[in-house]
């Protein structure tokens, strides 16, 4: 019998703390799995619309994409300002995304990366950390470390979700509770 046996048998309280840490984990893994699974869709979908908007765009004579802002401005796709002579070469067809287009897209996309970078961070170092922590059955966390492992779970979770049938508020800032429930037992 492992060191985590015999405390799970002989210490009711311990087996309930444990136990209930052991729940909270799988329901935030599977928050994870889930939110990078969406993340990973939206991200997809994200560099589609960027990479349409980058295909509409207009060119100068070297190539370069460029888009024109409300007030005529020419910009390249790093936000460099092109000159009026080099902007005076383009030939505009009227369907071209504008600046603020192109720029919300590229802004959406980089917003959906950090989402799913978040969300892998989190899976990773601190879920992947617990699960090892909890697996080790020479030698068991103590209560207080179950403590702290279920206070990492809770809060370092990411605070952003996204909503794949909005392009314009794609990510929000979810200040409530996560969605697993922090159940503890009264000890």
């Amino acid at each position: 019998m492992s060191a985590l046996d015999l405390l799970l048998a002989s210490d009711p309280q311990y087996a309930a703390l444990y136990n209930d840490t052991l729940n909270l984990l799988s329901e935030a893994e599977a928050e994870a799995e889930t939110s990078i699974a969406r993340g990973t869709k939206a991200l997809n979908d994200a560099k589609a619309a960027l990479e349409d908007t980058l295909s509409r765009a207009a060119r100068l004579e070297n190539g370069t994409r460029v888009f024109r802002d409300e007030n005529g401005a020419v910009w390249d796709g790093r936000g460099n300002r092109v000159s009026d002579d080099a902007a005076a070469s383009v030939v505009w067809n009227g369907n071209e995304p504008t600046h603020a287009e192109y720029m919300e897209r590229k802004r959406h996309a980089a917003d959906v990366q950090n989402f799913v970078d978040d969300w892998r961070n989190y899976q990773t170092s601190v879920l992947g950390a617990a699960r090892n922590q909890l697996s080790d059955p020479n030698n068991p966390p103590s209560r207080e470390e179950l403590e702290e492992v279920r206070q990492k779970i809770t809060e370092q979770r990411p605070q952003t979700q996204i909503n794949e049938t909005s392009f314009d508020n794609s990510l929000s800032t979810d200040g409530d509770k996560p969605s697993f429930q922090d159940s503890k037992p009264v000890l």
